[in-house]
């Protein structure tokens, strides 16, 4: 659907007409995406990764902007739990933008309490608050706090408070200049897709299930309101930036497209993959505590149990019993509801007590099953399913694809340039203090429980 305002075109389906050879921000990167609102959710994601990849550049102003409005900033709606620097605190030169927040500078600053930090920042007198940047993000670092260590999840945190940080600023500065174009008459199909795009994240977040997240905003202390204004500020840019940067994509020679692919010949391969079936069993699910903690009799005795139930499996499969019914009987690993399936991975996928499982996995035809693998930590019987076998991609199958990535870097180029042609007149006050208050505020850690598999690429972290 499209609204037209004199001869200028109102578009919010500009993925539909661009095709294959359309704007990066504006294409779906599958052949047929589901429906408009996907489309448009695929477009702000990727819209999202771009402007978080073009943090350099801006320098952070020494003054502040001055403002009518500046007691919003001393509400209660933009202080979490801590406490504002000194209002009389000495102002140092601030350094270039890309210094003052880079996750590692940030995990080697966050402060134990609340000093030196800032519970909004100003990004051309736009108030940008601490749960402004922690909204969008928040499901993921709660997931990852309970899934990963300690210190993999420090680098997480310090990782997407910056991304999202700069992700915001340069969004608000491309919506200064895309509302001056958008034309008055979309703003009702713009609310539309505003109201699809907040119930794919309900979906897509909290399960379709509304007071979730209506709980969620009461915690941030937001509205629904923020969530939409922000949807609707990411709406209005990506559209802008297909409109404004579509005309100026080329299409690459022939002669291009073949330089890149054979300077990149690996990344056109596919890797052999193998569908893993596995019945498990721990050691520490017969110890009740980890094989460290106990003693030599102890753990002799819960290898003789566990050798005793493998081979009871090992009987029923070879008797010709179905090998997921098995693994329900007898499995005690993580996969063991599902019949011991994994699903299909890529050799050397698998690490710590799987990595045996992985090496056995690939010395197997398909439908084959291992004898007993024993290792330190577990006991296991491992049945390969289908086999998928390596295999390279021909130019002419990867011309697409190709023309879509030099499509991507031009997009990318054109994008860098701009964005960094806004921030280098941009006013951002405050940053460092707040990237710290962000962080700050951000989930704790939660420690994982002894013996908790690890996540992979074929088994995310649960949401």
């Amino acid at each position: 659907m499209s609204l037209s305002s004199g001869s200028e075109s109102a578009s919010f389906g500009g993925a539909r007409d661009v095709g294959s050879s359309g704007c990066p921000a504006c294409r779906p990167p599958t052949p047929r995406p589901a429906g408009f609102a996907s489309r448009l959710g695929r477009r702000v994601g990727l819209l999202a990764a771009t402007l978080a990849a073009f943090g350099a550049g801006c320098q952070e102003k020494p003054a502040g902007p001055r403002r009518a409005d500046h007691k919003a900033a001393h509400s209660a709606r933009y202080h979490p739990d801590i406490r504002r620097s000194p209002a009389t605190a000495p102002e140092e030169s601030a350094p270039p933008l890309d210094e003052a927040l880079d996750p590692e500078s940030l995990l080697a600053s966050r402060p134990a309490g609340g000093e030196g930090v800032s519970p909004v920042m100003f990004v051309n007198g736009h108030v940008l608050s601490v749960q402004d940047v922690l909204e969008p993000i928040l499901g993921e670092l709660i997931r990852a706090s309970r899934t990963l260590g300690p210190q993999g999840y420090q680098r997480l945190l310090a990782e997407r408070v910056t991304q999202q940080i700069q992700m915001q600023i340069n969004t608000l500065l491309i919506y200064h200049d895309a509302k001056k174009s958008f034309p008055e008459k979309a703003n009702e199909v713009l609310d539309k897709e505003v109201d699809k795009e907040l119930q794919s994240y309900i979906n897509a977040e909290f399960g379709g299930v509304r007071t979730r997240f209506e709980a969620r905003l009461r915690e941030l202390g937001m509205t629904e309101a923020d969530v939409k204004e922000r949807i609707r500020r990411q709406i209005m840019v990506a559209q802008f930036q297909h409109q404004k940067f579509k005309p100026l994509l080329r299409e690459p020679p022939r002669r291009e497209l073949q330089r890149y692919y054979e300077s990149r010949i690996d990344q056109f391969s596919t890797p052999e993959k193998a569908e893993l079936f596995l019945i498990e069993i721990p050691l520490a699910e017969i110890l009740g505590k980890p094989p460290g903690q106990a003693n030599a009799a102890e753990l002799d005795r819960a290898r003789e149990q566990a050798r005793e139930q493998l081979a009871a499996a090992a009987a029923e499969l070879a008797g010709g019993a179905d090998f997921q019914v098995v693994a329900r009987r007898y499995s005690r690993g993580a996969k063991a509801s599902a019949g011991g399936a994994w699903g299909e991975i890529t050799p050397g996928s698998l690490t710590r007590r799987w990595a045996r499982v992985d090496e056995v996995l690939f010395t197997l035809p398909p439908g084959g099953t291992s004898d007993i693998i024993e290792t330190a930590e577990a006991l296991f019987i491992v049945r390969c399913g289908r086999r998928t076998p390596a295999r390279r991609q021909t130019f002419e199958e990867a011309q697409e694809a190709i023309i879509e990535r030099l499509k991507d870097e031009q997009y990318a180029q054109l994008t860098s340039d701009y964005i960094r042609s806004l921030r280098r007149a941009a006013v951002v006050d405050k940053l460092p203090e707040f990237a710290r208050a962000v962080a700050l505020a951000a989930p704790r850690h939660i420690p994982r429980p002894a013996g908790a598999e690890p996540h992979t690429a074929e088994t995310p972290p649960p949401r």
